[in-house]
């Protein structure tokens, strides 16, 4: 009897595991702790965008490695009208 692996969903089973069981490469999980109304804010940016968490998370970091690479070379963030003309400044605190 042939076996369906498409729903092997087993978090004891380690990567390596998962990808010799399933024939597919298993991307690493990532767990977060976040306070309710971070999560309440998740989620409406959820239904705000039609995304899911990990695709909020994903460009979440690529606005992140923009702002990182930006600052590094003494550049401003700056969001301006659709004529280009400055609105305000982001500034991001630590960085």
């Amino acid at each position: 009897m042939a076996r369906n692996n498409s729903f092997i969903n087993d978090t004891n089973l380690g990567e390596k595991q998962k990808e010799m069981t399933t024939g597919t490469k298993v991307a690493p999980r990532l767990s977060i702790n976040i306070p309710e109304s971070a999560r309440a804010e998740v989620d409406a940016l959820v239904e705000m965008s039609g995304r899911s968490i990990t695709d909020l998370v994903r460009f979440g970091l690529s606005l992140v490695k923009v702002v990182l690479n930006e600052h590094k070379a003494g550049n401003k963030l700056i969001v301006t009208t659709h004529d280009g003309k400055p609105v305000k400044e982001l500034i991001v605190p630590g960085f």
